[in-house]
């Protein structure tokens, strides 16, 4: 047997070995780094919302039934509940009663039915209602539903919120202040591209961002290949001011079916204050410039008839 001499003693080689295996060993394992892996992981929001009542006409005494088609993609059932709001909320608070129901959702599609009923004495008012629709403890997707006027076009464009009313008596009301709204389209027919041009009077408010409503894309052309634009910034006289954007079909299949959807936001900063005891009042229009720079288009690039509403802009001093 091989002997290894240390000192005056003879120490077996074997045993040299089994010691300095385990030693080596444990250093290597010491130093080697095991692999990561990197998985996606999201959360999605199960309720879809399908289709929806898109305009709602009521006389003073009636009651109408607003009606949300949804879609569960989850296993499970949720429990969701409606929100209303007028864009003139102390109309809302005076003359309309909106359900307050707790819906239970089960996987599928269904449908909710709602009901707005208009007191008797209500004096006609033209504004737009926003449905939220959220699972309980959470109010999440938004649905905005048109102006509720007659219209005989082939779509709908508009502004929500409909009012922006500001106040000094809020703190945060002051110069400087930012807030931000949707451009939206509901068409009936094929649509290949948009455009609008949004006029804002530059002694009240300052143009400082523009965007698609779902990143690179609008929310309205989501999934769907497109040019994409950079919005445009410019003065239109002495008076106002402008925003361009818009997004074209991108030649290739397919086009966008009819149906509604968000465009883009723009955002404003408010650069001027009222008086005391005065108001400041303007529009941000995208209907004077229909149909020139305001509009839809289809496959064949024939503009689309249009009902166009803006947003009245207010900033008060009492």
């Amino acid at each position: 047997m091989r002997k290894i001499r240390v000192g005056r003693h003879f120490i077996p080689f074997w045993l040299i070995v089994s010691i300095l295996i385990p030693c080596v060993g444990s250093g290597v394992l010491a130093s080697y780094l095991w692999p990561n892996i990197t998985i996606p992981f999201e959360v999605k929001e199960p309720i879809q919302i399908l289709n929806y009542t898109s305009e709602l006409s009521l006389f003073p005494g009636e009651t109408k039934y607003i009606n949300v088609t949804v879609q569960n993609h989850a296993s499970i059932n949720y429990n969701v509940t409606f929100e209303f709001q007028l864009s003139e909320p102390i109309y809302q608070t005076t003359y309309v009663t909106f359900s307050d129901e707790i819906y239970t959702i089960a996987p599928g599609e269904q449908q909710l039915a709602a009901w707005a009923k208009v007191d008797q004495n209500a004096p006609a008012i033209t504004c737009s209602l926003t449905i939220q629709l959220g699972r309980i403890d959470e109010m999440t997707p938004i649905i905005p539903i048109i102006p509720p006027e007659p219209c005989a076009a082939a779509g709908v464009m508009w502004i929500e919120p409909s009012t922006v009313t500001l106040s000094t008596e809020n703190i945060e009301h002051r110069i400087g202040y930012r807030f931000n709204v949707t451009v939206w389209v509901n068409l009936t027919v094929t649509c290949a591209s948009w455009e609008f041009v949004m006029l804002l009077n530059k002694a009240h408010l300052n143009a400082v961002g523009c965007g698609y409503t779902s990143g690179q894309t609008s929310q309205f052309f989501e999934n769907i290949t497109t040019v994409p634009l950079i919005p445009s910034f410019n003065h239109h006289n002495s008076t106002h001011d402008l925003v361009l954007h818009g997004e074209t079909w991108g030649l290739s299949a397919p086009f966008r079916n009819p149906g509604y959807g968000s465009l883009a936001w723009v955002e404003f900063e408010v650069v001027a204050e009222p008086a005391p005891g005065e108001t400041l009042t303007s529009l941000l229009s995208i209907s004077e410039r229909y149909p020139e720079e305001t509009y839809v288009q289809d496959p064949t690039q024939n503009k689309v008839s249009l009902c166009v509403y803006d947003c009245r802009y207010t900033f008060s001093n009492p």
